[in-house]
């Protein structure tokens, strides 16, 4: 965990929210196997967020090249 920390140039125990991809599809799960087959690595599937501003839509995150994490968010329908 601390290497990981470093290497994202933060101190253990702080956090920032990871930058967010927000998907112009309206399909996350499709552009989940999509994005798994091309080779990205997702720490989970996409889940429904179901309070909030975004509720209605799905996040999930995944890991760059270099394991930075980053955020996947398809708004809810409007």
């Amino acid at each position: 965990m601390f290497a990981r920390a470093a290497r994202a140039g933060t101190r253990p125990g702080t956090f920032r929210a990871p930058p967010t991809w927000r998907s112009p599809s309206t399909d996350a799960r499709a552009e989940y196997a999509r994005l798994s087959a091309a080779g990205v690595r997702f720490v989970s599937p996409p889940n429904e967020i179901t309070a909030g501003v975004n509720a209605g839509g799905f996040a999930c995150y995944f890991l760059d090249p270099d394991e930075i994490t980053l955020e996947f968010v398809q708004p809810p329908p409007r």
